[in-house]
């Protein structure tokens, strides 16, 4: 087994020797991964003579002898590389939590002001249960800020209203 990055560095340095940014692969890289771990399992295997069968060792000049090994260190360059990949964190994907939480404010509201009735249930104890157990909030969550949707308990006559009208341009449009 190689040392972790001692394959990634000389890939690395050998790669950006030739100048190329594009990517001369024509099929994905778990394929192409594939097809060198089988080729590098066929050099190993067939290089020496066995038999009737000639080695691979009789083109040793255009097939040297360190081929499965490279392309075996290959590999695993590029499996560093992708884990590295992986790893990077986008800034744009961590920024959603905001928004996450946004929403999920704005669906609890649309819920509330689909399901209340103005009428008190043992269902009515159980939605706000819910409501309070899903804004639970780790230590090293934020604490949400204020109410941030449109449909606050003082505006809920006037969100019914909005929605009684758009209920109806639509209907008559």
């Amino acid at each position: 087994m190689a040392k972790q990055g001692k394959d990634y560095d000389r890939w690395v340095k050998a790669a950006a020797e030739t100048g190329r940014t594009d990517n001369p692969l024509k099929v994905p890289y778990d394929i192409a991964v594939r097809e060198a771990v089988a080729a590098a399992a066929f050099v190993k295997k067939y290089w020496e003579p066995d038999g009737d069968r000639p080695g691979l060792k009789r083109v040793k000049n255009r097939l040297p002898a360190s081929s499965s090994d490279d392309l075996l260190s290959i590999i695993h360059a590029v499996q560093e590389a992708q884990t590295r990949l992986l790893l990077i964190v986008d800034p744009a994907v961590a920024n959603l939590g905001e928004r996450a939480r946004f929403v999920v404010d704005e669906l609890e509201s649309a819920l509330e002001f689909l399901l209340d009735d103005d009428v008190d249930e043992p269902a009515d104890a159980q939605s706000s249960c819910a409501s309070r157990s899903s804004t639970r909030r780790t230590a090293s969550t934020p604490a949400p800020s204020p109410r941030r949707s449109g449909i606050t308990p003082g505006s809920r006559s006037r969100s019914r209203i909005a929605w009684s009208r758009r209920t109806t341009s639509s209907t008559y449009a």
